[in-house]
């Protein structure tokens, strides 16, 4: 099976690095994809005598990578900058520069506090109450409708939250 962090170790990573990995990906989807479908397997825990049973085995990943820049090259999703809290909190999470801490910051995660936290109504720090709801985050159709304005031009990166769509998503589980 071929390995991403194999192919980052060989000097593909940092400014360098090619943009799009679908490419390197299209052997490994092609398995997930046979794997969904199902592959006739053995069963070789039988009693004496017996003759294995035959089923379809199905599999899927439960994850792809456990590293926030790995998961940005495979699913092209923003995972730094302004844009990098989209697929999680949705795109009205804006990122905003901190000339003090100098770094971009995202001031909104007091939405997802409990409404009775204290912290949703501490005007001292914040300078205001937050009134509004959890985040919605957005659907796959959406994300889809996002990432071809990206390629049309009609959207930056920035904006929409993610670079193009991903060989990943072609994967029939990633819908659900």
């Amino acid at each position: 099976m071929y390995s991403i962090e194999a192919s980052m170790r060989m000097g593909c990573a940092g400014p360098k690095a090619f943009k799009n990995v679908d490419p390197f990906l299209e052997l490994i989807v092609e398995e997930f994809e046979e794997l969904w479908k199902g592959v006739p397997c053995i069963d070789v825990s039988i009693q004496e005598g017996e003759i294995g049973r035959v089923f379809n085995l199905k599999a899927m990943p439960i994850s792809i990578t456990a590293n926030l820049p790995g998961q940005g090259k495979t699913s092209q999703y923003k995972v730094s900058g302004y844009g990098a809290c989209f697929n999680y909190c949705g795109p009205e999470m804006q990122g905003k520069h901190s000339k003090i801490m100098k770094k971009i910051t995202y001031l909104e995660h007091r939405r997802v506090l409990d409404k009775t936290d204290p912290r949703r109504t501490d005007t001292k720090h914040w300078g205001s109450r937050e009134k509004r709801g959890p985040p919605q985050p957005l659907t796959q159709t959406e994300w889809k409708i996002r990432a071809k304005k990206v390629e049309e031009g009609k959207m930056n990166g920035v904006e929409a939250g993610i670079h193009g769509w991903s060989i990943m998503n072609r994967l029939p589980y990633w819908e659900v």
